[in-house]
């Protein structure tokens, strides 16, 4: 992998869903890149389930990770779904099978876990192990509005500090919290959806339009759930997946599209809304 300098470009994808045809264009997207500058995608959680893809989608990043395959660096996050699978993990059944009737299995994870439990212990173990350390926030050091941007799955409670080491197997109301929050559900989880200090970018709630992103403004976050989990079910309007690249000051946010093109790209600096470049 060549490095430029000690710059390394960093990407963020959100809800993936299983969408194979929609990772394995970003994958190529930036395995282009990597050939020459050096790549980090950040996959902000929900990359499995609902999607016919989201096991070979799993294996691809793992190999990734741990064989360094491809061109790129890829860094997984939890999302709720990731979270579904272990909590089903911890209560499977005495004969080594998921609970048919888990939430997981009510919310898309049935073609995951059938496929799973096929391969050996030793393979369940590995999955299992690598679902079990995804970690729930990033913060990178680049700025937007003089704040540092923070990366989780759907909300920043005010739990978050400037170190926290949160993983899928704490297990607990924090982790819930940063994963399952949406901007509706106040009255139920009192944390913020944005954190005061930071930028905050999230997925978690699809977004139904033209671009795929969502921005508030007054809580200072912003939303890249594209809708890949809409698309796979065959609603309408969800075909737009933001791939945002982070830099100082601004965001670079280009969006994918099913026909296998590059429908906008975006200049974005946090103080307005994102404009068409």
């Amino acid at each position: 992998m060549l490095v430029i300098g000690d710059v390394m470009r960093k990407f963020i994808v959100s809800d993936l869903h299983g969408d194979g045809f929609m990772y394995d264009m970003i994958m190529k997207y930036l395995d282009h890149i990597g050939e020459k500058e050096e790549v980090t995608l950040y996959i902000n959680g929900d990359l499995i389930d609902r999607g016919y893809g989201c096991f070979r989608m799993l294996i691809d990043v793992m190999e990734r990770k741990y064989h360094k395959k491809g061109n790129i660096n890829v860094e997984y996050l939890a999302g709720n779904h990731e979270l579904l699978l272990y909590q089903a993990h911890l209560r499977r059944n005495k004969d080594g099978s998921f609970p048919k009737f888990s939430d997981w299995y009510l919310n898309g994870g049935k073609k995951l876990g059938i496929v799973i439990e096929q391969l050996s212990s030793d393979e369940q173990s590995q999955i299992i192990t690598f679902i079990s350390n995804l970690k729930i926030y990033n913060k990178f050091p680049e700025k937007i509005q003089g704040r540092n941007v923070l990366l989780v799955h759907a909300a920043a409670p005010k739990i978050v500090k400037d170190k926290c080491d949160l993983t899928i197997q704490d297990n607990n109301k924090e982790v819930f919290k940063a994963l399952w929050t949406r901007k509706d559900d106040r009255k139920v989880f009192p944390p913020r959806i944005g954190n005061n200090d930071y930028f905050t970018i999230i997925g978690h709630t699809p977004i139904r339009d033209d671009c795929g992103f969502y921005f508030d403004k007054k809580e200072n976050y912003l939303n890249i759930d594209g809708g890949c989990s809409g698309y796979l079910l065959n609603k309408k309007n969800y075909d737009h997946v933001p791939l945002v690249e982070v830099l100082n000051d601004s965001l670079k946010i280009s969006v994918f599209k099913h026909d296998g093109t590059i429908y906008n790209v975006y200049d974005f600096d946090g103080l307005d809304k994102p404009k068409v470049r």
